[in-house]
Formats: structure tokens, sequence, C-alpha cells
């Protein structure tokens, strides 16, 4: 079957490039790596500043992704272990090219891509021998506010063996969390069985799963993914001297049992049929694409020119259906957005002004920028959306 699937793969890639089509480069060069090499791919995703890249970072013991307290992900980074002389350090971009990197280069995009970036990948050995063959996925912190999360989510989630969810214990499951479980669940709907592990990170030493804090992000989690979730909780890194970087949390009960779940015989099956038709699918709408392009050379210059005429009419009808909400909107959105900013600066007085709940400054100000913020922002623009 893997042989078919290969031949299947460079005949879609052999479409792609008669058609002159670059919408599918990005799934067929994810597609054709698969193939190429049968590996585990995970997906790590979570809420800005949960900790995921340091998770990845303890996978290889090393500093290789961006941390910090705010976003530092900006890049959809794969770490591929693999038995390797040297570490590499690869851009792969929209139009299917790649290029080597040097660490300063690799450290660059990760926190400030360009448009063009795809993904970066970091070739390593790192993890250790019994891990090699695990691709893992750090995805950007998501917000619900920005749709390019959502954008890179539904485009890397429907190809992944298993899922890693991250979530702060001291924060909770919130808003966002639960608009990113949607998204989850939305992306991965036609794979039931894929395995989804749910992280509580940065737990205070002795929790445990039967914790109030732990069993209520336990069961939100799985009350708004409508699946069952396997368990992880990593504690905090213990704290070091400025400018050591050799502390990482112990995630020997994460990466194991998560590559355990990708490698699984039932899954790996499950995994070549999902293949099968997510390339199937992709000739099908390359071939659609070219029969068009013929159809349109074999017709004749008059019913091109009615059918460029009907366009025509519709672009015109568009544009003044445009200016006629465009007009609306620069008639009421400065007084909706002036009330929507007093009525979030209301709503974030409430939760600062609520002493009772903070153990101090920082406590507060990572709540409300990482919670607060998002919730209401989100709030806010249904509001807006649905005034204008």
């Amino acid at each position: 079957m893997t042989r078919s699937l290969r031949e299947l793969a460079s005949d879609a890639m052999a479409l792609r490039a008669q058609a002159g089509d670059s919408r599918y480069a990005p799934r067929l060069l994810l597609l054709a790596q698969r193939l190429h090499r049968p590996e585990a791919f995970v997906t790590v995703v979570g809420e800005t500043s949960t900790g995921k890249s340091t998770l990845v970072n303890a996978l290889l013991r090393s500093r290789i992704l961006p941390t910090g307290a705010g976003p530092s992900t900006g890049a959809v980074t794969q770490i591929v272990c693999r038995a390797t002389g040297e570490d590499r350090r690869l851009a792969i971009y929209r139009n299917g090219t790649q290029e080597e990197l040097d660490m300063s280069r690799f450290a660059g995009l990760s926190e400030k891509p360009t448009g063009d970036l795809l993904r970066l990948q970091f070739h390593t050995d790192r993890a250790g021998r019994d891990l090699r063959g695990l691709n893992v996925i750090d995805t950007p912190g998501y917000n619900a506010l920005v749709a390019e999360h959502e954008e890179v989510l539904r485009s890397f989630l429907p190809e992944s063996d298993a899922v890693v969810f991250v979530a702060g214990y001291r924060t909770g499951f919130g808003q966002v969390d639960q608009d990113l479980f949607e998204v989850v669940g939305q992306a991965t709907a036609d794979d039931a069985d894929m395995p989804m592990f749910l992280v509580v990170n940065r737990a205070p030493a002795g929790a445990a799963p039967g914790d109030n804090r732990v069993a209520e992000i336990l069961a939100n989690a799985r009350d708004s993914l409508h699946r069952e979730l396997a368990l992880v909780l990593v504690n905090s890194a213990s704290p070091v001297p400025p400018g050591d970087v050799g502390a990482f949390p112990d995630v020997s009960a994460l990466w194991a049992p998560v590559a355990a779940a990708a490698r699984s015989e039932a899954r790996q099956a499950s995994v070549r049929a999902k293949l099968a038709a997510a390339l199937q699918d992709v000739c099908e709408s390359l071939r659609g694409g070219i029969q068009t392009c013929l159809d349109a050379n074999a017709a004749g210059a008059a019913e091109v020119a009615e059918q460029l005429a009907v366009l025509r009419d519709g672009r015109q009808r568009s544009l003044e259906v445009v200016h006629k909400y465009m007009a609306r909107i620069r008639s009421s959105l400065p007084a909706v957005v002036r009330h929507e900013k007093t009525r979030m600066k209301g709503a974030v007085d409430v939760i600062v002004d609520d002493s009772g709940m903070w153990l101090g400054q920082p406590d507060c100000t990572a709540y409300v920028l990482e919670h607060t913020l998002p919730y209401e922002g989100r709030k806010s623009s249904a509001t807006i959306s649905e005034t204008i």
C-alpha cells in the first residue's frame, strides 16, 4: 500500500506542476514527507504562554525554541527526531522550496516568520534513540482573535497522529481554551480515533489527577471536545540562577506515552487510510482545475465573451453592496467601538479589584493579559460584527 501511495503522491505533484497551481503545494509536501518516512506526527496546541515550547525544549534538553512570559513562538516548528550526525535547521516555504538555516536565522524566523514561510524544521537526535521517528509540531499560541492561528491549526491537525493540548495549572481552562477545543474538534472530526493528550502544565509539586483544579480543567476539556483525553501532569521546573539554561521540567510521563500511542499498529493503519483519502482529494481537485482550463480553451469566443459579461455584472453588483456597507460602517463603527472600549475597561477593573483572587501583581497581570482581554475582546468583536 505504501508504494502505491507514493506513486499517487508523485502523480499529484506532477499534476500540480502541470496546472501551475500552488494552493496544494504545502499539503502535498507534508503528505509526501509522511509517505517517504512513515513516522509519528504529533501536534502541540494551547493558548498563548501555557508553556508549549518549554515542553518541546524539555524533550530535547536544549533551548531550541524561544520561550518567554508573553507570546514567543511565531512560526510553526517541526522537531524531527532522527539519527543525524549533527543538527539541521530548515525553512520550508509555501511555494514548495526549502532553505538551510544557521542558528541565528532560525531563531529570528521562530519569533518573526516571513509571510512566505510555511514552517521551520529542526532535525536532531537529542531526544534519544527511543524517540527516533517522532515528529513534534509546535504551533503558535492560540488566540481566538487571530484568524491565522485557526488557519495554521486547520492545516496541520488533520495530518497528525496525535494531539497534545497544553493548559496552565494556575490559569485553568478559559474561554480561549474552549474556542481552541472547538477548532481541534472540527479539524479532527473525520478521525475520531486520534489520540488526544491533555497536559496540565506548571503544576505545583504534589499535584494529583484528583485535585479540584486538575479535575476542573479535565472536565471542561472533555465537555468542550466531546472526546476522551489522556491526562498528564507536568510540574514546574526548579528555579535556576540567571543565565543558567540547564533546568527543564520533567516530561518523562509525556513524550514516551505520546509516541507509543502515535506509533501503535491500529493508529498507523488509520493514518495510512487517512493519507490515501487526502491524496485522492488533492488529485481530484487538481484534475478538476485542469479540466476547467481545458474546457475554457475549447470554448468559442462568443461563449467566453458571454461568461466575461456575467462576471463583470456580478463584480459591479458586489461593489455596490460593498460601498453600501462601508458607508454604514463609517457611520456607526466609532460609537460602537467607544462603547465596547468602556465596557471592556469596566470588566478588567472588576477582575483587578477582586484582590481575593490574586497572590500578587504578576499573577493578576498574567490573568488579565492571557484570559480577560482575549475573552472580552472576542465578545466586543462579536458585538461590533452584529451591530454593523
